[in-house]
């Protein structure tokens, strides 16, 4: 289930440095879905203070009311970013507080809280109590949400962090996995920042359990396009050749395409001349979307609680819907790739780049690599139909 594999048969490096706009695209869907978990803490809270008021015990809600107020402005809450906005944020927060409250007290009474609600404050208070860590020298908040967060879960006798084992694909089917995929590409196009938001939220919808199936599902599409013939496509495809990190990069923009784009180059990469290019043909922030999101649910990890062997009855059952094409598990070089590659080759290579290459003794393969030896021994195999089994080193 790692998706960075340890051999580099490849030759392209395709390494480069990030803008700062690049790195603050990487970090945005974090930030709004923890910026999210803010939101449902704080509505919790109002819920929990409310609650006490209607039964007369009000001697927190001082604090708990300077505390939501505090975690909006820390975390940024504001829609309108400037000291007018916050002054506004503030104002509104207090007042829904301040309206809850005096309702409950009116009424005397005030709904229960529900499981949900009483996990979103826990882990909101959590969250806000890392984050004032990292910043340092906020000691005394982040005692005052510890001492908080240990009264309510002994009040609610719940123990922190202490989710239920989850199992590799108990809710989310192959079928749901691509319909999210599609949903991304349909509501977000080629826009991978917005892409990877939007599933986020999706995710945090459905939960722990489906978020981290579909951590599963992902790196077993995953490990099941690892095929040196698809290599050579993105070999192609990718600026600069493809590195090994860089082929785990292009597979993850392959499953962007979605199922139709990815099952056709598998069953033949040079299928891969009809998809419009975008995003350099990679997209490695898609690889970390289902486990950051089970970390912001769960504060967990998305393979600590995870069957071994139930991860390979899904790989397997996700293999059962692949047709690989004959010789997709083949490391070709310059001397074979048009053959294999017509139209990609077409595409994407000057006039007389094979030529070149082969005069000036380039290889996109490092042949001393014992991987490609093998895999190369007998030379390329005729493309006589498609085959259903390969097996390649270093899946």
């Amino acid at each position: 289930m790692d998706n960075r594999e340890q051999t580099s048969p490849a030759q392209g490096e395709n390494t480069r440095g990030y803008t700062v706009d690049e790195l603050l695209a990487q970090m945005e869907p974090q930030y709004q879905a923890y910026k999210n978990t803010m939101r449902q803490c704080i509505a919790g809270l109002t819920e929990h203070a409310a609650r006490l008021a209607a039964q007369g015990q009000e001697e927190q809600l001082p604090t708990f009311r300077r505390l939501l107020t505090d975690m909006a402005e820390f975390w940024g809450l504001a829609e309108d970013d400037t000291p007018k906005g916050y002054r506004e944020m503030v104002e509104q927060i207090g007042s829904t507080f301040d309206q809850a409250v005096s309702a409950a007290r009116d009424s005397g009474g005030a709904p229960e809280l529900s499981a949900q609600t009483k996990t979103d404050i826990l882990n909101g208070l959590r969250l806000y109590a890392e984050e004032m860590m990292d910043c340092g020298g906020l000691e005394r908040w982040i005692a005052e949400c510890d001492a908080l967060s240990s009264e309510l879960q002994r009040d609610w006798r719940m123990e922190a962090s202490s989710p239920q084992p989850l199992q590799a694909g108990m809710e989310m089917s192959k079928s749901d996995f691509w319909e999210l995929i599609a949903g991304a590409k349909k509501e977000c196009g080629q826009n991978m920042g917005s892409s990877i938001n939007w599933l986020t939220s999706q995710l945090i919808a459905r939960g722990p359990q489906q978020t981290q199936d579909f951590t599963h599902i992902m790196d077993g599409y995953m490990s099941l396009s690892y095929q040196y013939g698809l290599w050579t496509a993105a070999s192609l495809m990718c600026e600069n050749g493809c590195s090994d990190d860089g082929f785990i990069d292009f597979r993850a923009w392959l499953i962007a395409q979605g199922e139709e784009v990815y099952m056709a180059a598998l069953a033949d990469p040079d299928s891969l001349a009809d998809v419009e290019a975008y995003g350099g043909c990679q997209f490695e922030e898609l690889l970390y979307t289902g486990n950051e999101t089970m970390k912001h649910l769960t504060s967990k990890d998305a393979y600590e609680n995870t069957d071994p062997d139930a991860y390979k009855a899904l790989v397997a059952e996700l293999k059962k819907g692949i047709t690989y094409g004959e010789g997709v598990d083949y490391p070709y070089e310059w001397d074979e790739v048009e053959e294999y590659l017509p139209r990609l080759c077409e595409k994407y290579l000057e006039p007389c780049a094979v030529e070149f290459h082969l005069k000036s003794h380039h290889t996109i393969w490092f042949s001393d690599c014992p991987d490609i030896q093998k895999a190369r021994e007998g030379g390329p195999p005729q493309r006589n139909g498609p085959q259903t089994d390969i097996k390649m080193e270093g899946m």
